[in-house]
This record gives C-alpha cells, sequence and structure tokens, in this order.
C-alpha cells in the first residue's frame, strides 16, 4: 500500500519529521522524534473563545449529588437510557447558538 501524505510517509518511513528534523526509527520499528523543549509557548483566544470561557465561570450551577448518584446506579444496573431524538434537539440547540 503506497501512503500519499508525505508527513505520514516521512513519520512512518524515518525521513523528515512535520518540522523538518531528521527522525529515526526507534526499537520495535516506531519513529522516534526529537523536538526541542519550548518555554515561549502561546495560547490567543479568539474573541467568541473568550465570551463562552466566560460565560462557563458565571454559570456556576450547583451539582445535584442526589441525581448523580441516581444516574450512576442507573447506569450502572443497565436501566439508564438515552433519549437519542432529545441529545439531538439539544445537538441542533447549542449549534443555532454558536
Amino acid at each position: 500500500m503506497e501512503i500519499k501524505n508525505p508527513l505520514i510517509k516521512a513519520l512512518t518511513t524515518g525521513t523528515r519529521n512535520p518540522a523538518g528534523e531528521r527522525a529515526e526509527p526507534a526499537a520495535g520499528g516506531q519513529t522516534a522524534r526529537r523536538e526541542a523543549a519550548s518555554t515561549s509557548d502561546q495560547v490567543t483566544l479568539t474573541a467568541a473563545a473568550r465570551s463562552l470561557l466566560e460565560a462557563g465561570r458565571e454559570t456556576n450551577a450547583p451539582v445535584d449529588a442526589a441525581r448523580v448518584a441516581a444516574l450512576r446506579e442507573a447506569i450502572a444496573d443497565g436501566s439508564y437510557r438515552v433519549d437519542a431524538g432529545r441529545v439531538a434537539e439539544q445537538l441542533f440547540a447549542l449549534e443555532r447558538q454558536l
């Protein structure tokens, strides 16, 4: 079978890794990659991501321990049933919010 993706081919044949460094095969035929440790990594959030993060912090709903225990018991004894229609509706509602 021919591997057409050059990054995957490089990783599996021990040629070059995506960073352009030489990747040498390790024991067992797997490819080992040498990467320099970086202490200056940064993450930049979009305005939408920041908004979601803040909204999550503001909605610290209390946990209903009795409900959690009941759900755990129902899952453990096999009586918990998932309502696929309700799950789908909730996913659509979430998608509309985004």
